[in-house]
């Protein structure tokens, strides 16, 4: 049967144990749900921040499903505050309204969610309990419908901030409200807040969220927390059997005082304990977690009261560590990956090999000023002056036309055509000879030129600038997109060219108009010449020598095609004019798509470079202290990565694929802005990062077989490489393996003085059940090694219970050392918060305090979680109340006629309980007082207070007789410094403030 789990993530730490779980999973499964296991995750916060569906510093998803606590403003919580009565899963806990709007109101002002204070995170739960209700149920049903196996639900938080810490207890208590069988396991897992947080987090409350979180927890699996239904559909409190099963406990230190990151290693380590908790174990039998979890043959019985033996201090807390041997496959050939994605990036942006380090992170040295200038730049892109004033042609159908010749050679090549043609018309009539020829040079000029004339021709063009913009700037992308589609030229290298070509073309600009005005004034000189010439022909008599003549007229002839070509370029000019700034315009659109392009490899490039520096850059085999030892050498990675990025032909074939998947990307339409339409950065880093996970594998294995088999780093399992180190020296595996085994401790240190204590409150039997589970995969191909393995962990952990498991799919080793059955006590960290929180409680608002501490008003009556000493002090101020009530008497002994100190109250149907004796006198009482009597004084007396003596009058009453007590050892002990009287005034003091009758 397939199992079912849902993975509950409650705040910030809750969210990040769900993003590293999730990623453990999808590295293992290259999908996001493991194979043989049902596993759903959800996820409870008010953090927009927290909430984004990708995580922006991996491609891994947080999750599929949240519960988005909306935030409360000061007009919907003045709409609770005026009408509770509108929200009956609120209106019974808020306690006092204008307190708790002070609390609301010292939390916005800080700016944090939740503010630390936990009955705010509690009010933001209840204001999307309905929603977490209903995903809950859906998530469930959506597994079940593929397998009838009652869902385990896994709750994770910190329990030191306001949303994780103030919504587990109402989390737990909601799923069991849904899910009462108890066959519907529900299991907890509950960081502990840090000693020595960072400043961004150590508020106030910090340590005391800690402490009450626990006290709650503590009282919720005793049966003496019964919270308010958040959701209003009770109109009383839940009361539930086993709210929790187990509630994992854990902290940033273990008992090796290894510390870890709060941030980032203790999600890790949560996530590969639930990782193994859920998806392993489906490959193996685990039955010491089963029997630890469930309980089995063993006492799980609370530590009770001495006198009323009611539960007081849960046993179901438990803590774990988790050490593993892993080889980092996954890492390695990731860290392989991103290094060639990042050599392929950087191929397309610069494009500059460095034989002893690859393609470069910066670019090469060219002029590319020069470049844009030549005349074969120019003549190729259609943008030399000729083409500028159309006197050769752009478009392709004035390219393709051969009638078309430029503007000098029409006119030098027609004029003296015409020429002969006035010749042979005019063979007998030499005086009008230079007349027709003007006449015909201008029809030529305004009807003939390219079959139009040429101010008609070039009417066109200046209307349909557009046009012939787009035509040069598709010529100059397609060829420099072709050139870094194929590796001839860097992205890098495209916006210096295009900056450059933007620059000339903007002094080409500049310059022409004083080319227009410098060919107006040689056309104004040519027709000069022309009118000087015809005048003078005009002149020549009939004798004039025919030498004189054809001076005259070859001057003539060379004047007009100088005339009219100057016109004709005056006209191309003009044209030349409109089209520069369009295309400058046009160009710098390119330009700037280009340097988009651009600025996104550098994007990719730092994004490939960070990943790289994340994978292997640690210290591998030697680093046991870690929770994973990652069992490589990281410099035996980066040599074979050194040498493969050196490699000149292997980084240009990889490169060459990756150019290629861009090309079948884009199919026909190569340009930049069809690029950066269709390849936006995270495609683009995808293709890079597909193409090259292809490459390493066909790099390495090429480099392998050029080498040696012990160069490989792939395709190898842990076991390889233990058996690769040690197999020569079993004395240095037992060594290393016994190092590890001591290492693998539970992330809690435990206080001595706690786990061995005895006596009235403690637990009598046998408890704090530990086993250590080592669970190592199967290999029929090292079955020798692997028995000899097995040998050397069970000797390594001789004297613990040991339970050695096979996985048959695991790729690495894991131990699991787990701890149950011990209370809040026995932890050494919950000292240290319980006087954070006493401290918080002693502050100067300490009711306030106290609400934003805990989530109910009876907070500071739950159990104690420590088996307290009795306090002469305080036992005393309980028997001088007592007496006032008249529940501690002085009682005659029946058998002995002796006199004796009695406590007498009456059980829950009224009759007598036996009277429990005290002492002889109230001395002896004092001196032998114990934690039973202190108990049964206390729980006589604390009843009484909240039944009959409620009225103010009546507590007065007995402060009366309080004082009226120590009167009498005052007037008895006669001096005011008497050490007994002192003991008695000091006591009467504690219960006047016991009896709330001084503050």
């Amino acid at each position: 049967m397939i199992n079912n789990h849902l993975v509950i993530g409650l705040g910030g730490t809750g969210g990040k144990v769900l993003r590293y779980l999730r990623k453990t999973v999808c590295q293992n499964f290259r999908s996001e749900g493991p194979v043989g296991v049902n596993v759903r995750y959800l996820y409870v916060d008010s953090s927009d921040e927290s909430m984004v569906p990708e995580d922006p510093t991996s491609p891994w998803k947080v999750v599929d499903h949240n519960v988005q606590l909306s935030k409360i403003s000061g007009e919907d919580l003045t709409s609770v505050l005026e009408n509770p009565e509108v929200y009956p899963g609120i209106s019974p806990w808020i306690g006092d309204r204008e307190m708790f709007r002070s609390v609301f109101n010292s939390a916005a002002a800080g700016g944090i969610t939740g503010g630390q204070k936990r009955r705010l995170g509690r009010l933001l739960f209840a204001g999307g309990v309905t929603w977490f209700r209903w995903q809950v149920e859906t998530l469930v049903k959506e597994m079940e419908a593929g397998s009838p196996a009652p869902v385990t639900f896994h709750v994770c938080c910190g329990l030191a901030g306001g949303i994780g810490s103030g919504c587990v207890v109402d989390a737990v208590s909601q799923i069991r409200a849904l899910y009462p069988d108890k066959h519907y396991r529900i299991l907890v897992y509950a960081l502990l807040p840090e000693r020595n947080p960072g400043a961004s987090r150590a508020g106030a409350n910090y340590h005391a969220n800690g402490y009450a979180a626990l006290m709650e927890l503590n009282a919720l699996s005793v049966g003496a927390f019964k919270p308010h239904d958040l959701s209003g559909e009770r109109k009383d409190r839940l009361v539930q059997q086993d709210p929790f099963n187990c509630c994992y406990l854990f902290s940033d230190e273990n008992e090796d005082q290894n510390k870890l990151d709060v941030d980032k290693e203790i999600p890790e380590l949560v996530s590969a304990f639930l990782y193994q908790k859920i998806v392993a174990v489906k490959d193996m039998v685990w039955d010491s977690l089963r029997q630890q979890e469930t309980f089995e043959n063993m006492d799980s019985r609370a530590e009770e009261s001495p006198f009323t033996r009611n539960a007081e201090r849960s046993r179901q807390f438990f803590t774990f560590g988790i050490k593993q041997i892993i080889y980092p496959e996954e890492e390695i050939q990731e860290y392989l990956t991103y290094t060639f994605a990042r050599q392929a990036a950087l191929q397309l942006q610069f494009n500059h090999w460095i034989e002893s380090r690859g393609y470069s992170e910066g670019p090469g040295t060219r002029n590319f000023t020069e470049f844009v200038r030549l005349k074969e730049t120019l003549q190729r892109w259609c943008l030399s002056d000729e083409h500028l004033v159309l006197s050769e042609g752009i478009l392709p159908d004035e390219v393709k036309n051969k009638r078309w010749k430029p503007i000098n050679a029409f006119w030098l090549n027609l004029v003296p055509n015409l020429m002969s043609h006035v010749h042979e018309s005019f063979d007998r009539n030499e005086r009008v000879w230079l007349e027709e020829l003007s006449k015909l040079c201008e029809a030529a000029f305004s009807q003939n030129y390219r079959d139009v004339g040429v101010q008609s021709f070039y009417e066109t063009p200046r209307e349909k600038i557009g046009g012939y913009v787009r035509e040069l700037c598709v010529r100059i992308e397609k060829e420099l997109f072709q050139e870094w589609i194929a590796g001839l030229r860097s992205m890098h290298d495209i916006s210096r060219i295009l900056a450059a070509l933007l620059a000339s073309l903007e002094e080409r600009e500049q310059q022409m108009e004083g080319k227009l005005a410098k060919h107006r004034q040689m056309e104004e000189e040519a027709a000069a010449r022309v009118a000087s010439h015809a005048a003078e022909w005009s002149r020549l008599g009939v004798i004039a020598g025919k030498g004189k003549r054809e001076t005259l007229l070859n001057a003539q002839i060379e004047s007009l095609q100088q005339l009219y070509i100057y016109r004709t370029r005056i006209e191309g000019l003009g044209f030349a004019v409109k089209l520069l700034p369009a295309l400058i315009s046009e160009v710098a659109m390119l330009a700037s798509e280009a340097d988009h392009c651009a600025a996104m490899m550098v994007e990719v490039i730092k994004d490939f470079t960070a990943r790289v520096a994340e994978r292997c850059s640690d210290a591998g085999q030697a680093g046991v202290q870690k929770p994973v030892i990652r069992f490589y050498q990281p410099e035996a990675v980066k040599n074979f990565v050194k040498a493969v990025v050196r490699d000149r032909a292997e980084q240009q074939k990889h490169s060459t694929t990756v150019r290629a998947a861009l090309a079948r990307l884009l199919g026909a339409n190569h340009g930049f802005a069809s690029f950066n339409l269709r390849v936006p950065k995270e495609k683009f880093a995808d293709i890079l990062e597909i193409t090259s996970l292809k490459n390493v594998v066909a790099a390495h294995n090429n480099y392998v077989a050029a080498t040696s088999p012990d160069a490989r780093i792939l395709q190898l399992s842990v076991l390889e490489r233990l058996q690769h180190q040690y197999q020569e020296d079993p004395q240095a595996l037992r060594a290393y393996l016994a190092d590890v085994v001591s290492r693998a401790r539970p992330y809690l240190r435990f206080s001595q003085a706690e786990i061995t204590r005895q006596g009235p409150g403690t637990f009598p039997g046998e408890g704090f059940v530990s086993c250590l589970s080592i669970i190592l995969p199967e290999a029929a191909h090292a079955a020798g090694f692997l028995g000899a393995l097995r040998s050397e962990f069970e000797k390594a952990a001789a004297g613990a219970k040991v339970e050695v498991i096979s996985n048959a799919k695991a790729r690495e080793i894991t131990l699991v050392n787990i701890t149950n059955l011990f209370p809040v006590r026995f932890i050494q960290q919950a000292e240290f918060l319980r006087e954070k929180y006493e401290q918080r409680i002693r502050a100067s608002n300490s009711e306030q305090a106290r609400m934003e501490l805990h989530l109910e008003s009876e907070g500071p009556a739950l159990p104690n979680l420590y088996v307290e000493d009795v306090e002469p002090r305080k036992f005393l101020a309980y028997l001088m109340i007592g007496k006032a009530m008249h529940v501690v008497q002085t009682l005659e002994d029946p058998s002995t006629g002796l006199k004796n100190l009695y406590l007498v109250n009456q059980g829950e149907a009224g009759a007598d309980n036996p009277p429990v004796s005290l002492g002889r006198d109230i001395n002896e009482a004092i001196s032998e007082s114990n934690k039973l009597t202190f108990d049964a004084l206390v729980a006589t007396i604390q009843p009484l207070l909240k039944k009959e003596y409620l009225h103010v009058q009546k507590r007065e009453a007995l402060s009366a007789s309080v004082q009226s007590q120590v009167e009498e050892i005052k007037a008895r002990r006669k001096n005011p410094s008497d050490k007994v009287y002192r003991m008695f005034y000091n006591a009467g003091e504690a219960a006047v403030v016991l009896l709330g009758t001084r503050q």
